[in-house]
């Protein structure tokens, strides 16, 4: 998974340098096979080809579900959304929707 442009906010890379205009690497992911990403307004969610979801962003309003309104700057498996066969992920500007493969929300 490969990312580029602003980097304030949703720190998709380990290195914290804002504005990189050359793909980069997201080391964290480097051993997931990523088969869907989506952005919200300062946080972003990676899924996986095991339907694990992974996370990264401001969280300031606990758009990432980790049960704290912490930034968390490296993208990090979303413990509380495993076993639920994630399949598709909406993230807007302070929320984040997940769907799993039952239909459930």
């Amino acid at each position: 998974t490969y990312t580029a442009g602003s980097n304030n906010d949703t720190l998709f890379r380990d290195k914290a340098s804002s504005n990189m205009s050359n793909f980069s690497l997201v080391e964290a992911l480097a051993d997931q096979k990523i088969i869907f990403s989506t952005s919200g307004h300062s946080h972003t969610f990676f899924l996986n080809i095991h339907n694990e979801v992974y996370g990264s962003g401001n969280n300031k309003h606990g758009e990432l579900g980790t049960g704290d309104k912490q930034r968390h700057p490296v993208p990090m498996l979303i413990k509380n959304l495993s076993n639920k066969h994630i399949v598709t992920i909406s993230a807007s500007k302070e929320f984040s929707l997940f769907v799993s493969r039952e239909g459930k929300v």
